[in-house]
């Protein structure tokens, strides 16, 4: 962990002469803390490995976040909430990494399709293409990364709404990306951390709304509905081990999917 505005972090020693490749990753979502690379101290540096071909993205809430999901720094209950994000053990870079793609989430802590938890008047139809949810003008060009799949992975914080009206608001937003993403194949996903109410109550909706989308002529829409919850981190969140299963089931689901 960080523990002041600037800070220098040792990350290995004792390494044998030669090439050796540093990943960072900011473990906490974008809305807690800024972090700023200054640069590394070092015999000297490489070029960059080629970036991998195949992309991918997801757009959710905690869960897509990694929130809750890392108790060795500190057990439920204990410290800030934000300590047990792990963005790098979450499922969506777990699956990247297993697929050997390039990765981005777009996810927020208690945000919704089209009711947020914790008094946000945010929905994420409204920020998921923003840059900075403090300034909602700035926009990503979404022309600068195409992926070959994304994932949407709401609902947990709208919970069981008006079937119709919740139809509605998902198939709206679909369209939305599609107008981004011409090419992209979209999964639906069920929350890995519902109920068992709230799981039956998503792959009812998901069913309806892909079936509307494919009628509409859109083939590159689909629902993937995991097989049970996860819930093994703090408040009802899948841990870091949860985490990697949910990856290993939606990876399994994407190789046959996309023919990787």
């Amino acid at each position: 962990q960080t523990t002041g505005k600037t800070n220098t972090i040792t990350v290995a020693k004792g390494l044998s002469a030669g090439t050796h490749t540093i990943t960072v990753t900011k473990d906490t979502e974008a809305g807690i803390g800024y972090l700023e690379m200054v640069g590394f101290r070092c015999a000297s540096l490489a070029a960059l490995p080629a970036k991998p071909k195949r992309k991918l993205e997801f757009i959710g809430d905690s869960i897509t976040c990694g929130a809750e999901s890392d108790l060795s720094v500190a057990p439920c209950g204990t410290g800030e909430w934000f300590d047990r994000h792990n963005a790098y053990s979450s499922y969506g870079m777990a699956t990247a990494r297993r697929l050997n793609a390039q990765v981005h989430l777009s996810s927020r802590s208690g945000i919704g399709l089209m009711h947020s938890c914790c008094d946000m008047k945010q929905v994420m139809p409204d920020v998921w293409n923003t840059l900075d949810l403090e300034t909602p003008a700035r926009k990503w060009d979404t022309r600068r990364y195409q992926p070959d799949a994304l994932m949407i992975c709401l609902g947990q914080n709208d919970g069981e709404q008006d079937p119709q009206a919740f139809d509605v608001a998902y198939i709206a937003f679909l369209k939305t990306l599609r107008a981004a993403y011409p090419k992209t194949q979209i999964v639906c996903l069920t929350s890995p951390m519902g109920s068992e109410n709230l799981r039956t109550y998503q792959k009812n909706a998901l069913t309806r709304i892909v079936a509307n989308r494919k009628s509409a002529g859109d083939s590159r829409v689909s629902t993937y509905v995991f097989s049970r919850g996860y819930n093994a981190g703090c408040g009802g969140h899948p841990d870091t081990a949860d985490h990697a299963k949910i990856a290993a089931e939606l990876s399994n689901y994407l190789k046959t999917t996309l023919k990787w």
